[in-house]
């Protein structure tokens, strides 16, 4: 008992050693309460994924016979099953990409899963579609390869000079921008005459794949009226594409005699009655004369 007296009166001699006393007695009692508390220990794992985006699928495009491509494609959802940014389509001529429907990567289709080419220059492409999402991008495998083989205008082929009312043929030929035979048109055609004399013309005509893009009309025109007289072809879904010719028509041989009237003679203003016309036409109504027969 004397040397722990002797202890603490020495402390209290030296009041720095009494400070630090204090702290190491605090000290001493925290550790002894959280001892209190960590009666056990223990041990455990978990784990985590990324989420990725799916690529559209069922990528499908379809031309017709204008340098339009419709292209459509299956939608996808975020990684957090939510809706994706957009997509943007590109179009393929061998492994070189063009941008196409307006899209890019900073220009995204939204809403919709189709969108239409409308600038594809003849030839054949494959086209991809890529969804996009904040940073992640997916592209879908390409679509099969469509052809674009743009009508452009028709070549109507027809006699240089046909004789009224007599029945002759014309041949129509698809052709594209550089002249050759869209051997793959299916369009339909309608033809017109600027005949006044009530023609006789083919009705509308759908081509079929074994015209391969062209088609005669055997003996299926005959235009009346004399003169130099024009025959125009039109595709009926598309207005711009269009061809026209022109065929002479002459006087045929006499066929008829018309009989008319007309006021008779007479002096100061005074008619007598009427008087007969005879006129000689052809079958499609021209006046045959002694130069035309």
């Amino acid at each position: 008992m004397a040397g722990r007296a002797t202890a603490v009166a020495n402390l209290l001699k030296h009041p720095r050693a009494l400070a630090f006393a204090a702290i190491v007695g605090v000290a001493l009692a925290g550790a002894a309460l959280a001892a209190g508390f960590l009666s056990s220990s223990g041990s455990g794992t978990g784990t985590a994924s990324v989420g990725s985006l799916s690529a559209p699928t069922a990528v499908a495009a379809l031309a017709g016979y204008t340098n339009v491509v419709n292209v459509q494609w299956a939608g996808v959802t975020a990684p957090d099953a939510g809706s994706v940014s957009g997509y943007y389509v590109q179009r393929y001529a061998g492994s070189s990409p063009s941008p196409a429907c307006g899209s890019s990567p900073t220009a995204l289709i939204t809403a919709v899963t189709n969108c239409s080419d409308t600038s594809a220059p003849n030839g054949t492409y494959t086209y991809t579609v890529t969804a996009v999402f904040l940073g992640w991008t997916a592209s879908g495998t390409p679509s099969g390869a469509v052809v674009v083989d743009a009508v452009d205008h028709f070549v109507v082929s027809a006699p240089a000079t046909v004789s009224s009312a007599t029945p002759f043929s014309v041949t129509v030929t698809a052709k594209d921008v550089s002249n050759s035979t869209v051997a793959r048109y299916a369009g339909t055609v309608h033809l017109t005459s600027t005949d006044p004399g009530s023609p006789t013309l083919p009705s509308d005509y759908a081509f079929v794949s074994g015209d391969n893009g062209s088609h005669t009309f055997i003996n299926g025109f005959a235009l009346n009226t004399s003169g130099s007289r024009s025959l125009t072809v039109i595709d009926t879904t598309n207005g711009s594409e269009t061809g026209t010719t022109n065929v002479n028509i002459t006087v045929g041989v006499a066929t008829q005699v018309v009989l008319t009237t007309q006021p008779g003679g007479g002096t100061g203003g005074t008619v007598w009655g009427v008087q007969p016309v005879v006129k000689v036409e052809d079958a499609g109504g021209n006046t045959v004369t002694s130069s035309s027969a």
